[in-house]
């Protein structure tokens, strides 16, 4: 089969996989070990898209596909092998999607507003009027990455820690990321978290990077960036295998990230609300 008729089904399995990724069955509890859980959310969601001339993500379904079992655990998308567990700590080899590249979807061109002309000629800049993008070619790729994974339970909470990099050598970038939180149930279940993501330059280069193309628009190097996190879920169940699924994702994009000329929006949103049936 020709790779083009492959392109759109993955970059829709990568869609998916990422949309679904704030939404874990260990997040919620939902999951008995040793036991697959197939599930589906309907409803509406938005996610913010930062980039410039770029529309916001509407989307109005969430796959569920998780397993949890003594070797480790799928999750939507996330894969892991245990390799230490001892009721309260585990240590995975883990992977997952790069969740950068969501951003940019399938568009291959991204928009950049050029600076307002001043008295300094330059005829051959090809300049336009200040309220109209210029088009770079900018269309970074999917990629998966891989590491460790760290997880502590207890009662006061969790945490958890991971530390992956690049395995298809897109960007050679590495990423961590720190997540602090707690479950409990009060009408529902509930889980609220916070946490920081850390991007190295190669990553934030592959993806929010440019190269000066014309006199006046200078490139910009990508730099190594902290993202600030803050989430919420809650289910509140209606049925034995249905409920309402509410789905807040807040982040606050780092420096390195948010000057580039690609991004025009340092806050980015993801809010889901609909009903969640397991099967």
């Amino acid at each position: 089969m020709p790779l083009s008729f492959l392109a759109v089904p993955i970059r829709l399995l990568c869609l998916l996989l990422l949309l679904s990724c704030p939404l874990k069955a260990q997040d919620l509890d939902t999951l008995p070990a040793n036991q697959w859980e197939l599930g589906i959310a309907l409803g509406v969601g938005h996610l913010d898209n930062p980039l410039a001339d770029k529309g916001d993500i509407r989307y109005f379904l969430v796959p569920q596909l998780a397993y949890y079992g003594d070797w480790g655990y799928f999750d939507n998308g996330d894969l892991a092998f245990t390799l230490y567990d001892d009721g309260d700590n585990q240590l995975y080899l883990s992977t997952g999607v790069s969740e950068d590249a969501l951003y940019f979807g399938s568009w291959d061109r991204i928009g950049v507003t050029p600076p307002v002309r001043t008295a300094v000629d330059c005829t051959a800049c090809p300049f336009t009027p200040a309220d109209e993008p210029l088009y770079m070619d900018h269309n970074p790729g999917w990629t998966w990455l891989g590491g460790l994974a760290y997880s502590h339970y207890g009662d006061w909470g969790f945490l958890r820690l991971r530390l992956l990099n690049d395995m298809l050598g897109r960007h050679d970038g590495a990423f961590a990321s720190l997540r602090l939180g707690k479950a409990f149930t009060f009408h529902g279940q509930w889980q609220l978290s916070l946490g920081a993501d850390w991007k190295s330059a190669e990553l934030v280069d592959y993806y929010y990077g440019t190269e000066s193309q014309v006199v006046w628009l200078k490139g910009y190097q990508g730099r190594s960036a902290v993202d600030w996190v803050l989430a919420g879920q809650w289910l509140y169940p209606l049925g034995d295998n249905w409920g309402l699924l509410v789905n807040l994702h807040g982040r606050r994009l780092g420096s390195g990230i948010a000057n580039s000329p690609l991004v025009n929006d340092r806050t980015v949103l993801d809010s889901f609300i609909g009903i969640a049936v397991t099967f």
